[in-house]
């Protein structure tokens, strides 16, 4: 905080941005791939774009979006690592991804593979639609998501910063359960 009430816009961060779907089950699953994908995050050294939490409302075929900000405070998460909500991301740097320049980034054992299903399906097409991101193209990789610094040289490599400022993932959380790391305390 600057002054009385006053914030200040977030800068653009040059070592990059995570962003992904919290796409896999519930509130229960989606909160520990948020977990598992700050470790990542802090692994890569990339801010994480928190996205919002996603539910299922009975008798609707639409899914329903919560901020991270509606259940949590960005405070710890921010002392432990360098987190934007979706939200933020989108409204301050929406034009630094560009249409046109959308790349999506999605696990495959084949390197062959020439498209990702980023968008098909529920909740994946109204996830991303909901920040009107439209992917250009795509690019399989088959690299680990550990959070540890051999993972980070082996994505370093595939996707270095100076080319690929934005990591995507399809619809999984980009690191493995939090429960096979040692607990991390996100408390200031």
């Amino acid at each position: 905080m600057v002054g009385k009430g006053k914030s200040t816009a977030p800068q653009w961060d040059e070592s990059g941005y995570l962003l992904f779907c919290l796409c896999m089950g519930r509130f229960g699953n989606q909160a520990e791939h948020l977990l598992g994908s700050m470790a990542f995050a802090k692994t890569l050294n990339r801010t994480l774009v928190i996205p919002p939490f996603i539910s299922y409302p009975p008798n609707h075929a639409k899914i329903e979006l919560t901020p991270f900000t509606d259940l949590f405070q960005l405070g710890p998460v921010k002392s432990y690592h360098r987190a934007i909500t979706m939200e933020d991301f989108f409204k301050h740097f929406g034009d630094r991804w560009p249409a046109g320049a959308r790349e999506g980034q999605c696990f495959s054992h084949e390197q062959s593979q020439k498209t990702c299903r980023h968008k098909e399906g529920n909740p994946f097409g109204p996830f991303w639609d909901h920040f009107k991101v439209v992917f250009d193209s795509f690019r399989p990789y088959a690299l680990s998501h550990g959070a540890d610094q051999r993972t980070a040289r082996s994505w370093e490599a595939t996707f270095p910063v100076s080319t690929v400022q934005l990591s995507l993932s399809l619809a999984l959380f980009p690191s493995p359960h939090p429960d096979r790391h040692p607990p991390v305390s996100v408390s200031p």
